[in-house]
């Protein structure tokens, strides 16, 4: 199944799903099912990350249903779509805790996690998954927030320590104007100055992209720059980057960027410009023989999910997180019992990946890769 179907296939779903949010208190009560919320942009300008992550979840969760569900009770998962505005986001998560939902899995992006998290400590709802690097996630510890993803800071860290490695020590940084790329951009900044380096300059793209051509300008008068670091998403990328590999006057320095930057978008949209792009990730999809991308593959497959992609693993290993603590919290199962259930994971290995949670401890995975886009369009190592 293409992205360009699964886009259609679950944009027409989401609407009937929310409808379904009313009723899954009684419908669950009555099939004895465990009912879990998930708000995700299923449509706007960051559709595809929400689409591949509800693809990724919807894998895992299809199979232990296959099998039998938690002691014989299937998991009812309800998504509602927020098109990447954290009122929706607010909107949803208060809809799903009043239709009963006992935990959630996923509230994807910075601006909608930041506004989720005193939410779901209010609520005292159980959030497995919050799709954001930022360190306000984890610090300070929230009870109810169990974070997956390695943060932004870890990706940086990786990263300046390449840098230093190669010796690609003049770094311009070109950061999106929003709270997405405010904090990747300062986060790299810090990171620099642990390496023992400062970036050359820290140039501003607004967020409809409509100074790239001034940008891209300042980018090419630069001298000797090894590196650009985008702090920016999928949607911006993309045509900053065409525009530095395009006309006249281009940019030659290395093009590093995060984990929020879809590589797939990039490779589709830009084809040949796309290669050499460096990108860190945050779940190790390039690593085949790893035991959770076997499975990942293998239930992607059986549900017709289309082609495995970084978010949508990261969604599969949130749902294996939940689940896991689904099976450890009891018969009885309540939100506290969840939460109780999700800190006795301790340092949990979800198949060549270790997330760690514990009372007072929420620190999740810390596995960062470095990835390039290489001639055919892949990702190598």
């Amino acid at each position: 199944m293409s992205a360009r179907t699964s886009l259609s296939r679950f944009t027409a779903l989401w609407r009937g799903l929310i409808a379904a949010a009313a009723l899954a208190p009684s419908l669950c009560a009555a099939q004895g099912a465990i009912p879990v919320g998930r708000s995700l942009p299923l449509t706007g300008a960051l559709t595809s990350y929400g689409i591949a992550k509800k693809i990724g979840g919807d894998a895992y969760i299809e199979r232990v249903n296959r099998e039998g569900g938690i002691r014989g009770r299937r998991i009812v998962l309800t998504t509602m779509d927020d098109r990447y505005d954290p009122a929706e986001t607010l909107k949803n998560i208060r809809a799903l805790d009043s239709a009963g939902v006992v935990a959630m899995l996923g509230i994807f992006g910075v601006p909608s996690v930041a506004a989720a998290l005193p939410v779901v400590e209010q609520l005292r709802l159980p959030s497995v998954g919050l799709t954001s690097g930022a360190a306000a996630v984890r610090d300070p510890v929230r009870r109810f927030s169990f974070p997956v993803r390695a943060s932004y800071a870890d990706e940086a860290a990786a990263m300046a320590r390449h840098f230093n490695s190669l010796q690609l020590k003049r770094v311009i940084i070109v950061r999106q104007i929003n709270p997405f790329g405010n904090s990747v951009a300062d986060t790299m900044i810090a990171a620099l100055d642990g390496a023992g380096l400062k970036p050359v300059a820290d140039l501003q793209l607004k967020v409809d992209g409509s100074n790239t051509k001034e940008v891209v300008a300042r980018l090419a008068t630069s001298e000797q720059v090894n590196v650009v670091f985008l702090a920016m998403q999928s949607g911006v990328a993309a045509p900053l980057i065409d525009a530095m590999r395009s006309g006249a006057v281009q940019v030659g320095a290395d093009i590093f960027s995060v984990s929020a930057v879809d590589t797939t978008v990039l490779a589709n949209t830009l084809k040949d410009k796309a290669r050499g792009v460096a990108i860190s990730q945050i779940v190790p999809l390039t690593q085949p023989t790893l035991p959770l991308v076997r499975e990942y593959q293998r239930d992607l497959k059986a549900i017709d999910g289309g082609t495995p992609s970084f978010y949508g693993l990261e969604g599969y290993v949130e749902a294996k997180i939940l689940v896991e603590g689904l099976r450890r919290a009891g018969v009885v199962l309540t939100r506290d019992a969840l939460v109780t259930a999700l800190e006795s994971l301790g340092s949990y290995d979800v198949g060549g990946m270790v997330v760690t949670y514990g009372p007072g401890k929420r620190e999740g995975s810390r596995f960062v890769d470095l990835t390039m886009v290489s001639r055919n369009g892949t990702l190598v190592r």
